[in-house]
């Protein structure tokens, strides 16, 4: 970059995670930060750019209502407790340039993940023996 030549934004990479998990009773709700990495016409980063947040209004957001984000901010707040994917969008604007990033998002719900057996410890050879599942938890 040469001394005094304006920095133009040429992309915007949305960080963050590619899934969230929904809240685990009515109620709740879960919060997720994302950041932009802005990069100039020469490759390197813009400090400190401005930048706005968004849902992509046109990704099929099926039954996503409970899923906002926070345009200055970028903390995204899931409210739902359904499975839906949405669009995360970063949008720059510098020196009249306009560039835009995304991420698709995948709001799953927390399923189980460890099952606790009550049963006999042991079962001889020719013997059978019953067992049931006492309790289903999550797994964080």
């Amino acid at each position: 970059m040469f001394v005094g030549e304006p920095q133009i934004p040429t992309s915007v990479t949305v960080v963050g995670k590619t899934s969230v998990l929904t809240p685990e009773a009515a109620g709740e709700s879960e919060r997720v930060m994302y950041t932009a990495q802005v990069m100039d016409q020469h490759g390197g980063p813009i400090a400190n750019a401005d930048v706005v947040w968004t849902l992509d209004a046109e990704y099929p957001l099926h039954a996503c209502q409970g899923v906002a984000i926070d345009s200055q901010s970028g903390v995204l707040t899931v409210t739902m407790t359904t499975a839906c994917d949405v669009v995360v969008v970063a949008t720059a604007t510098m020196s009249a340039v306009r560039v835009e990033g995304n991420k698709t998002v995948h709001i799953k719900p927390l399923g189980p993940t460890t099952l606790s057996v009550i049963g006999v410890a042991a079962i001889s050879s020719g013997k059978t023996g019953t067992y049931s599942y006492a309790a289903i938890s999550p797994f964080f």
